[in-house]
């Protein structure tokens, strides 16, 4: 698992303080959900859906560039509790990333993220 992602963990508009979102991008292939589930469980937060889509962007003259895959996935809190999101985004993209890259090791000290 060393390919690069791109990471968007947001707070969907109008959603309560336990509800989170994460969007992941990555290039050619699908992420599989078997791969992210334990990771982000392992984090505190529970997934309770996922929805993939396949963009295609037009590369210069109009040629088919690389599929990238989107990745949406719903979460809340494990706890119940909220996030001040504005200052876990960047630690808890940090984390993932690393994780996912395996440049840390993924188990239940991530909670602590």
């Amino acid at each position: 698992m060393c390919e690069a992602l791109g990471l968007d963990f947001y707070r969907p508009d109008g959603a309560d303080a336990t509800d989170l979102a994460l969007r992941v991008f990555h290039r050619d292939s699908p992420v599989p959900l078997s791969d992210v589930l334990p990771m982000l469980e392992r984090m505190g937060l529970r997934v309770m859906t996922e929805s993939p889509y396949e963009l295609r962007p037009k590369a210069a003259g109009g040629a088919a560039a690389d599929s990238i895959w989107l990745h949406d996935i719903t979460l809340i809190c494990r706890d119940g509790g909220g996030l001040d999101l504005p200052r876990i985004k960047p630690i808890f993209e940090e984390a993932f990333a690393a994780i996912w890259s395996g440049r840390a090791e993924a188990d239940r000290f991530n909670r602590l993220v």
